[in-house]
């Protein structure tokens, strides 16, 4: 994830954003998926404490089994780290010791740890469902400056953590994302039917079936399909409704939700909830994650003509979604085509007031401008872990 090089980014901007004409006493830290992630691990890192003063957590928090990876197993962490460094050209890491190896893998190129990322991931995962298995480890036996020193969980029981204004949300349908290719490959809805557990596991947990636990993580995704599904198996043409219901809980949703509650245990402090509730009227996120290049460039200017192309099932509001609101001013491509009528403006235009007012003052409805496009709207922010309260963003919030 870069931790230690967004710290270091972090205190650099501190230091001269008096420079920029910036206050270096109101700095709001912003990310999507990987990126919000990030910001809620530097809320528990103390060494962290000071460098940012507000959070807009869009889709991801560290809470989610999706963003991490289960390291109670040493053998298995092991084999992973035998895989890598095989694939990175170094076949006798068995005799090396781990400063050794760590002088070595510095030595090989970006290029190739991508590769062999990557290639690693494909083997571990038994479906196109790969498994992630980098997460953040507990560097206090490293080094004077750690970023952790015990598990964030940890931390955030012990009301140790940096208390701030938060922003956050995620999208209606946002497992769509993860399952865009369960929903057009026969092959995966073939192995959902038949395998649900195993590919449950990768899928919600990531965990490859050599770790899943037996009891704790069979249970819970057996659970997870009786509570979701009607019926035993998955349909030819049902069933994946309720499956990106499911899989955008477990990953989004719940984690959100066990993060709000964790925080609000040792923190008065706001916390901002939304749901993207907008449907574009030519793209989703589910198109970038499911169609190929050509195809989602011909969907776009097709669009654009009233020719409608692959719209199926795709087409919810997806993780990513809110993106096309805060980029839509972007030349690239993809973003400069992804509004095409006024509604879809109207959204872009509320969202991005709401992330500009919360930058500026901690309140996301503070400015008159939102007024004038809302009427006098209050969003009301959670204050306690048991009142939950969010706002729809739509065209009629």
């Amino acid at each position: 994830m870069g931790l230690w090089d967004q710290r270091l980014a972090m205190e650099w901007i501190r230091t001269h954003i008096g420079n920029f004409g910036g206050d270096a006493d109101e700095i709001t830290l912003m990310g999507h998926d990987a990126g919000s992630v990030c910001i809620t691990n530097h809320m528990v890192s103390k060494s962290s404490a000071g460098l940012f003063h507000k959070a807009i957590c869009m889709s991801g928090t560290f809470v989610s089994e999706k963003f991490s990876f289960d390291v109670s197993d040493p053998a298995s962490l092991n084999s992973i780290k035998e895989e890598f460094a095989k694939e990175c050209g170094i076949n006798n890491q068995s005799d090396l010791s781990d400063e050794d190896l760590l002088v070595k893998l510095q030595s090989v190129s970006l290029s190739q740890l991508i590769e062999a990322s990557n290639k690693v991931r494909q083997k571990l995962s038994s479906s196109s469902f790969l498994i992630n298995p980098w997460a953040p480890v507990m560097d206090s036996k490293f080094t004077d400056k750690s970023f952790f020193s015990e598990s964030q969980l940890e931390t955030i029981k012990t009301g140790e953590f940096n208390k701030m204004p938060i922003l956050m949300g995620t999208s209606r349908h946002s497992g769509i994302a993860l399952i865009s290719e369960a929903i057009g490959s026969e092959d995966n809805k073939d192995r959902l039917r038949r395998d649900w557990t195993v590919l449950g596991g990768e899928l919600i947990l990531n965990r490859p079936e050599n770790i899943l636990r037996p009891q704790e993580d069979l249970q819970f995704v057996n659970t997870l399909k009786k509570f979701y599904f009607d019926q035993e198996e998955f349909t030819e043409d049902g069933g994946f409704d309720q499956l990106i219901n499911a899989v955008g809980d477990a990953v989004f949703l719940g984690a959100n939700d066990y993060f709000i509650k964790a925080v609000h245990g040792g923190s008065a402090q706001p916390i901002y909830l939304y749901n993207f509730d907008h449907m574009y009227s030519n793209i989703s996120g589910g198109d970038v994650f499911s169609l190929s290049t050509i195809q989602l460039i011909l969907k776009l200017f097709l669009s654009k003509i009233g020719i409608k192309m692959f719209n199926d099932k795709r087409l919810g509001i997806s993780h990513w979604d809110e993106l096309f609101c805060i980029f839509s001013g972007n030349d690239s491509f993809l973003f400069k085509h992804s509004i095409s009528n006024q509604v879809d403006q109207k959204v872009a235009n509320i969202f991005t007031s709401f992330i500009i007012n919360f930058a500026s003052s901690g309140n996301p409805t503070s400015s008159s401008g939102i007024n004038e496009i809302l009427g006098d709207l209050e969003w009301e922010f959670t204050k306690k872990e048991n009142d939950k309260k969010f706002l729809s963003v739509s065209s009629s919030p």
